[in-house]
């Protein structure tokens, strides 16, 4: 049962290591397929360094799950952007409010849509190549009409489990159950075999019988 524990108890550290991570920049996308920036830069409608500054609720009636990603504009290399951008991200792409990015945008009916595999850490290879095809940084502009400058409409929002961290609760939340019914089995198996064996009849010789059923003395 011991050993039950410390295997358990294991697995429990490195899920929850794995959820924390570290403390660099991340901008990952599950299933992403690596693609070229300087083709990325070409074909964005928009691109932007800037500061991602809240990332909202998961809507959970769409595949992949939207998120609204509130972006503060430090400088526009393509297209037109306000200093407030408000763009549809993917759930599965993992940023980091806070952070610096340069991220190329599509235009999608009336909003802005991040590219899941191309969201990157502002000054590293992928963003200095995003940069050298789209273009010098320009001030972003002040117009209140521009694409971004008001929050698309994302329907559905999702219920706590569909979060991040309702998702990372969840798994926690598994693991500990699979602690506690792990130790309940071996408790219960534990009493039950101790049962048993006081349950054995006695081998004492008072108890013993002969072929006639007469105790031996």
């Amino acid at each position: 049962m011991r050993a039950y524990a410390v295997r358990v108890v294991a697995v429990l550290g490195l899920a929850l290591l794995g959820v924390t991570g570290g403390a660099a920049p991340r901008a990952v996308a599950s299933s992403c397929v690596q693609q070229d920036p300087a083709a990325v830069a070409r074909e964005a409608d928009v691109v932007v360094t800037g500061r991602l500054t809240e990332v909202g609720e998961a809507a959970a009636d769409r595949n992949p799950v939207p998120v609204l990603w509130t972006i503060e504009v430090l400088g526009v290399h393509r297209g037109q952007a306000p200093r407030t951008l408000y763009v549809e991200a993917s759930g599965n792409t993992l940023a980091d409010p806070g952070s610096r990015y340069v991220i190329p945008l599509r235009q999608v009916g009336d909003r802005l849509v991040v590219n899941d595999c191309a969201v990157y850490p502002f000054g590293t290879t992928e963003a200095e190549a995003t940069i050298a095809t789209a273009g010098a940084a320009r001030a972003p502009a002040g117009a209140d009409s521009l694409l971004g400058s008001t929050p698309p409409d994302i329907p559905g929002t999702g219920p706590w489990w569909s979060s991040p961290l309702g998702l990372v609760a969840v798994a926690v939340g598994g693991l500990l159950v699979l602690v506690v019914g792990g130790l309940v089995v071996a408790l219960l198996t534990g009493l039950a075999v101790g049962g048993r064996r006081r349950a054995r009849p006695s081998d004492r010789a008072s108890d013993r019988r002969d072929s006639a059923g007469t105790p031996f003395k």
